[in-house]
């Protein structure tokens, strides 16, 4: 039941407390050699949650003039004397993964990530050109992928194998496949040793489950989950980034789900260092400036007919190439 709406007087209020508190929080006389490390762990806009190094939570706000920060950060935090925490700086991050818009701007979703969990369900159907995407964005980065396939007690048999071979062209250029349902617990084990020691971020198709997945992993966290609309999309549930530890060691970050994930912000040589398998034949083709659109000459083409890479994959590649040029 939605609950009442707010009355003009209470928004007032909410306002003003809110602009009281970042006020009392800036504070000029902040030392920075008094502040402690700590991880943010969730953003609210103006204020965020940051995790102190014993495991404790604080409500900041943060300094003004700072760069945009994102959850996974790790950052230089400090109590006031009004009792209210400020973050003060970020520390350099080791990895950060972004979601480009339409105009090819850079928008950070999270940091210090060490591994990509690719949720794909085979309802929604899953498209390999948007899995590729995905796994082209985590190549560049330098961050582990991982294919993690939910829903799999909706599958019968045939649906199943269909599947396993559809996604054995990945596990053939090294990239790990798991396969389970967020319903079944006894599932879960080889993801929980996928993310054991790691910070992940899941991503993926909106209505694949991401969400039903970190409830699965955490049961006391009481994630708010929908189920996927009647056209076949998942309603997007998940409104504020938020990392969970794991019980079995391990972090996961959860964000808003995005449909459609764009690679318009990169070069055609950084969509072919994105493919992995390809990179042994880098500079192999007979023409300098060979756009691997035909067969004379091309090592990749070559590549192709003798089964070194795959069609799927070739096809994959010349599909994205064409996106990224026509936003150029």
């Amino acid at each position: 039941m939605n609950k009442n709406p707010l009355s003009d007087q209470q928004r007032q209020r909410i306002q003003t407390n809110q602009q009281q508190y970042v006020e009392s929080a800036q504070e000029p006389t902040l030392d920075l050699s008094q502040a402690q490390q700590g991880l943010l762990i969730s953003h609210y806009g103006a204020t965020v949650e940051v995790e102190d190094q014993h495991g404790d939570v604080h409500r900041c706000v943060l300094r003004q003039n700072l760069a945009p920060l994102v959850v996974g950060d790790r950052v230089a935090w400090q109590m006031n004397k009004n009792g209210n925490g400020v973050v003060l700086a970020h520390m350099a991050r080791q990895s950060v993964l972004s979601r480009p818009n339409r105009q090819g701007d850079l928008k950070p979703v999270a940091a210090n990530v060490d591994l990509m969990a690719i949720v794909i369900a085979a309802h929604p159907v899953f498209s390999e050109n948007l899995l590729d995407q995905y796994l082209v964005a985590a190549e560049l980065l330098n961050i582990e992928p991982l294919i993690v396939l939910n829903k799999k007690d909706l599958l019968k048999d045939a649906e199943l194998k269909t599947i396993k071979k559809r996604l054995s062209i990945y596990k053939d250029i090294g990239v790990n496949v798991v396969l389970l349902s967020s319903h079944q617990k006894s599932s879960l084990e080889p993801l929980n040793k996928q993310l054991k020691g790691k910070t992940a971020v899941f991503v993926g198709q909106s209505g694949v489950g991401k969400s039903s997945l970190v409830q699965a992993l955490l049961p006391a966290s009481k994630l708010k989950v929908s189920a996927v609309s009647q056209q076949g999309y998942g309603r997007h549930t998940t409104t504020v980034a938020r990392l969970y530890h794991l019980p079995e060691g391990g972090s996961v970050i959860d964000s808003p789900g995005v449909r459609e994930f764009g690679l318009w912000h990169i070069s055609e040589e950084d969509l072919f260092a994105g493919f992995r398998e390809f990179q042994a034949y880098k500079d192999q083709c007979q023409f300098r400036n060979c756009q691997h659109n035909r067969e004379l000459g091309c090592a990749l083409h070559a590549a192709v007919k003798s089964g070194e890479v795959t069609q799927q994959r070739f096809n994959s590649f010349k599909k994205l190439l064409v996106s990224i040029n026509h936003v150029y």
